[in-house]
C-alpha cells in the first residue's frame, strides 16, 4: 500500500465517530479500527470463504464444548463439498463420519487433495463456502466427536 494513502485514511477519521475503514484494492485489503487507545491497522489479507464473524463463533464454540472439534484447511485453495460438478456434497450437516472419511476437497495448484474426517463423529455444520477460496487454517467443519474417538 501507498504511504500516503494510508496516511490519509487515518486522518480521516481522526476526530470523527468513525469507528472502521475497510478498503481493498488491486487484491490488497487495508482495515482500520478504532480502539479505545487509538487506530489499529490490520496488515493485508485475502478475501476468503469463511467470515470473521463466524470465525469468532467457531472458536468460541470449540471451547466452550470439548467434544467439539473444528477441520480447517491445511492450505490455500478452493474448497468443493462434492467430487464433481453436480454430484452431491460428500456429507450433509448432521452427517455422522468416521476418522479419515472422506468430507471434501481442496483444489491447489491444479491439484485435489482430500480432507478427511481426522476423529470420527457427526458433522454438525458445514463453516465454509462451496467453490471458494480458502486460506491455511480456514475453519471448513464443525464436528461433535464421538465419546472415545481416536485420531487418524
Amino acid at each position: 500500500m501507498i504511504p500516503e494513502l494510508v496516511e490519509a485514511l487515518l486522518r480521516s477519521v481522526e476526530g470523527t465517530a468513525v469507528a472502521e475503514i475497510d478498503y481493498e484494492a488491486d487484491g490488497h485489503r487495508l482495515r482500520i479500527v478504532r480502539q479505545a487507545q487509538g487506530i489499529a491497522v490490520a496488515p493485508s489479507a485475502p478475501a476468503t470463504a469463511f467470515p470473521p464473524a463466524t470465525a469468532t463463533a467457531a472458536a468460541a464454540t470449540r471451547g466452550a464444548d470439548a467434544r467439539r472439534h473444528i477441520v480447517c484447511a491445511p492450505m490455500h485453495g478452493t474448497f468443493y463439498r462434492s467430487s464433481a460438478p453436480g454430484d452431491p456434497p460428500l456429507v450433509e450437516e448432521g452427517a455422522e463420519v468416521g476418522a479419515g472419511q472422506q468430507i471434501a476437497l481442496l483444489e491447489a495448484m491444479k491439484m485435489l487433495h482430500a480432507i478427511e474426517a481426522e476423529h470420527a463423529g457427526r458433522i454438525v455444520k458445514v463453516l465454509a463456502v462451496n467453490a471458494l477460496a480458502v486460506e491455511p487454517g480456514t475453519p471448513l467443519f464443525e464436528m461433535e466427536l464421538v465419546e472415545g474417538a481416536r485420531d487418524v
